[in-house]
């Protein structure tokens, strides 16, 4: 995930304040400085940030100073032509003249309004640095609310941490200088620091399995309109020099990876990133139209939305001898990938192969999925699995057919789909919905089937066919889940099957 460190480097400078006493309070006379910088440094996150001065005779008193130089003009890393993310744009300096406050009036506040306009969570912590203040203050913080009292001001952090900013939301930081009713006079600088990392939230929620969403990858159809729109901007000027490449099943037989189809993503001034599939592969049975209802050319191009990938989580408490402490298992909740075999061999007798290289579908999804579908920062949330003979026969007589190493990610082996613990049906027979998964636009329009039936997942989607990890009896074959919801053992080089990911994830 993509960071960014907003420092905002803020001096309260001159707070003077003198009292006349005469018998009564005669007068008063307050100067307030605020000079300052705000240093932006984006990493890939970003925000919009203004602020405002204000002042009274106390917190609940504060009017705002309206005078343009006292306002904080919109700043934003956002590239103000176009709407995209610009990386480094620098932020304009704020410096403000003096204020001149009234009698009877005590108080100046600065308040500063942070907005998420990145794809994802960030959070922040605002640090005040005190000079001037004298004595050793008390302090307390609840709620996110700090007051610390001097002998001679109270200064007051309201939102001290901003926290969990989601996308298009904007949360207020604000800072109050008091000066105390015993004190006659003050000085007080103040430096503030405002540092934004991204917050990237796993939540679990749903009835009886959670979810969480994590990684990305093309899913959804754009729709005629903006298919239109993005294919003639594709087209007639020049698109992002990055890219991020999808990695699908190549067009030629034996469907080796080692040249797969690339799908290039890109950021487009929306903001979004989109996945250009030129030549639409369409499998000629099943289903023949996207979600949406949009019927589906073969041949055709097609764009697709990069989005987040959403996980059902099967158990919090996975375990095995590589992780001792458990952590959760997660099966994505869609058929995700352009269709790969099990095994493309020419023979049709490889299907004890999984772990071997000659198989399509572990290396597909171990580098080429992994690699896709996630930053380092989730890559290092990943907790790997070591597959078994026990996992990888799915009859308990092919043999030794142990993977040879870790895995990132895998496909679900046959028991893991007949497992009650993990929501499933205990027969292997059974029209299960649960077992049931529809196949994204993106994955149709490589090659995987969707059915016509009236066999819908649980979100109403019709079902796809998807591949486990595990071997079946006969020569050819390995199992898979069919679009009913029961577990079949079908070729190993049916070109239809995709494949649904699945990993074990340090929650």
């Amino acid at each position: 995930m993509k960071r960014t460190k907003l420092v905002a480097s803020l001096m309260m400078c001159v707070f003077c304040l003198s009292f006349l006493v005469v018998g009564v309070f005669a007068a008063v006379n307050v100067s307030f400085g605020l000079t300052g910088q705000l240093i932006f440094n984006p990493e890939g996150v970003y925000v919009k940030v203004s602020g405002q001065m204000y002042r009274g005779e106390n917190y609940g008193t504060l009017a705002p100073l309206t005078a343009e130089s006292f306002i904080l003009p919109e700043m934003t890393n956002y590239d103000e032509v176009d709407g995209a993310p610009a990386g480094n744009l620098p932020m304009n300096s704020w410096t403000t003249p003096n204020v001149t406050l009234v009698p009877g009036e005590r108080a100046v506040k600065y308040r500063i309004e942070v907005t998420n306009v990145s794809e994802a969570g960030i959070k922040g912590t605002a640090t005040a640095t005190i000079t001037g203040a004298t004595g050793t203050p008390s302090v307390t913080t609840v709620g996110g609310v700090k007051t610390s009292v001097y002998t001679n001001c109270t200064v007051t952090e309201y939102a001290q941490y901003i926290q969990n900013i989601q996308p298009n939301n904007t949360q207020v930081y604000e800072l109050v200088v008091e000066l105390n009713q015993s004190a006659t006079s003050a000085t007080i600088n103040v430096s503030i620091s405002f540092d934004f990392t991204d917050e990237t939230t796993y939540t679990m929620s749903g009835t009886t399995k959670g979810f969480v969403n994590m990684g990305k990858y093309p899913q959804t159809y754009v729709g005629d309109a903006m298919n239109e729109t993005l294919e003639a901007w594709y087209t007639c000027q020049p698109v992002a020099e990055t890219y991020t490449a999808y990695k699908g099943r190549t067009t030629t037989s034996p469907y080796e990876l080692n040249e797969p189809v690339v799908y290039n993503a890109y950021e487009y001034i929306d903001g979004n990133t989109y996945c250009r599939v030129p030549e639409a592969d369409l499998y000629n049975s099943g289903a023949k139209t996207f979600n949406d209802g949009t019927t589906i050319v073969n041949g055709e191009t097609y764009w697709f939305k990069v989005e987040p990938i959403q996980w059902r989580v099967l158990t919090e408490n996975y375990t095995d001898t590589e992780n001792t402490t458990p952590v959760s298992y997660l099966l994505s909740e869609y058929v995700l990938s352009g269709n790969t075999t099990f095994n493309p061999s020419t023979s049709n007798t490889n299907h004890t192969h999984y772990s071997a290289e000659t198989n399509a579908l572990r290396p597909f999804l171990n580098e080429v999925f992994y690699a896709d579908a996630f930053t380092t920062k989730e890559q290092a949330l990943i907790a790997q699995r070591t597959l078994t003979d026990a996992d990888l026969d799915g009859t308990g007589s092919v043999g030794d057919i142990a993977s040879t190493e870790p895995l990132n990610v895998f496909a679900p082996t046959y028991y893991d789909m007949i497992n009650t613990d993990y929501g499933f049906n205990s027969s292997y027979s059974n029209y299960d919905q649960q077992r049931r998964a529809s196949a994204t636009d993106f994955a149709m329009a490589n090659y995987a089937y969707k059915t016509t039936s009236s066999y819908p997942d649980i979100h109403g989607l019709a079902s796809s066919y998807y591949w486990t990890s595990s071997a079946a009896s006969a020569s050819l074959y390995a199992f898979n889940v069919y679009t009913y919801g029961s577990v079949n053992n079908y070729s190993v080089r049916y070109e239809y099957y995709a494949a649904r990911p699945a990993l074990l994830f340090k929650l």
